[in-house]
């Protein structure tokens, strides 16, 4: 894996209200800040990813996604390939569960294997899910509280090859954790938010961190509670 080298620019004009979890963050978008009600916009961490708006409409709580072919595509870049350990975070409010509802991900094909990482809203059940594939194969874990049609607060982790994945929602674990026994791929895909192959999130995403570190119960319990004020 490069070695990656954290950009010499300012921080972003958002608070982080906590300076430890900056640690690892590789994206960062809070999609209810009205200065990210344009496309492209970039992302507000160091790295200042651009994300182009197909679709998904701003509002004072996030993006409206409709389930059809709303997303946010953001260009491939070398911090998003990650293979060590992962967190995903994500504010989201589910219309519905009739179908697969991708939250984010870097998707190649429909099969999960290529996914080096993939996160979403499971069809029918509203289970949390996260997928790891290698490029042969996948490993997944699955929740165990369907997350309704409210606000909540979700988050899928691991630890590499040799640990774990594991899923939180608003704050708690979710999952009895699922051992991690492959290295993910890295590919050119890009990264999107709000969509999986043929597969699309139907409902608001109100912010989205990705950090190339797991995150403790402890870290993803806080990040929860110092942002649940907006959405709950």
């Amino acid at each position: 894996m490069p070695t990656l080298v954290k950009p010499t620019i300012s921080l972003p004009d958002f608070p982080f209200n906590n300076w430890r979890n900056l640690e690892g963050l590789v994206f960062y978008t809070p999609l209810w800040h009205e200065k990210l009600n344009k496309t492209p916009f970039p992302s507000q961490d160091f790295y200042h990813h651009s994300c182009t708006v197909v679709g998904a409409t701003w509002g004072s709580q996030g993006r409206t996604f409709d389930g059809t072919d709303d997303k946010i595509s953001i260009e491939g870049s070398n911090p998003l390939d990650i293979v060590s350990a992962l967190t995903i975070e994500a504010w989201i409010k589910v219309t519905d569960v009739a179908d697969y509802r991708m939250v984010v991900g870097k998707t190649v094909t429909n099969d999960g294997n290529d996914d080096p990482y993939h996160f979403r809203v499971d069809i029918t059940t509203g289970l949390l899910f996260g997928r790891v594939g290698n490029g042969t194969t996948s490993l997944t874990i699955t929740g165990g509280t369907a997350v309704g049609t409210g606000w909540r607060h979700s988050a899928f982790t691991h630890t590499g090859n040799g640990g774990s994945m594991s899923l939180y929602l608003d704050g708690v674990s979710d999952a009895t954790p699922v051992s991690l026994t492959l290295t993910p791929i890295t590919n050119a895909a890009t990264l999107t938010v709000g969509t999986w192959a043929v597969y699309w999130f139907k409902g608001l995403i109100g912010e989205v961190w990705i950090y190339n570190r797991a995150l403790s119960a402890l870290e993803i319990q806080h990040n929860y509670l110092a942002t649940r004020w907006r959405y709950v």
